[in-house]
């Protein structure tokens, strides 16, 4: 994506009024996840390395590989934010071990869903100047 739009594509996302999609979106976009694995990340995900930064432990995902990703500053105050609003929830057992897991992406005792995330997704091309439904390709 070239920077131009990418710069337009972020500033309309710190815009939104919906704080999942917001802080969904600045997360996906600055870890370079795909919706599984952000609707995946578990508390323990973030890592403070100390000098070597904070990193994001990304959980299996399609590819059945975990990996670490450093993070921006941005997208450490996204799920700073994220884990504040979250508040404390039970963990929820977990759908592929079955363990019971402490997952970010939650609201009212409940996982978010892909579908309902990929519904809210979409929302930042039209305030950033692009056409149609191409956002959705770029993350």
């Amino acid at each position: 994506m070239p920077p131009d739009i990418d710069a337009a594509v972020m500033n309309a996302v710190s815009q939104l009024d919906d704080s999942f999609a917001r802080i969904g979106l600045t997360v996906l976009r600055g870890a370079g996840l795909r919706v599984g694995e952000l609707l995946d990340l578990e508390l323990a995900s973030v890592i403070d390395y100390g000098p070597a930064g904070t990193w994001l432990k990304v959980p299996l995902g399609r590819l059945a590989t975990e990996h670490m990703v450093p993070l921006s500053a941005a997208t450490i105050a996204a799920l700073d934010q994220r884990t504040t609003a979250r508040g404390v929830c039970r963990p929820l057992p977990h759908p592929r071990t079955g363990e019971l897991t402490d997952f970010v992406f939650v609201a009212h005792g409940r996982r978010l869903s892909q579908s309902g995330f990929a519904t809210d997704y979409s929302l930042p091309s039209s305030p950033a100047g692009c056409v149609g439904s191409g956002v959705r390709r770029w993350w």
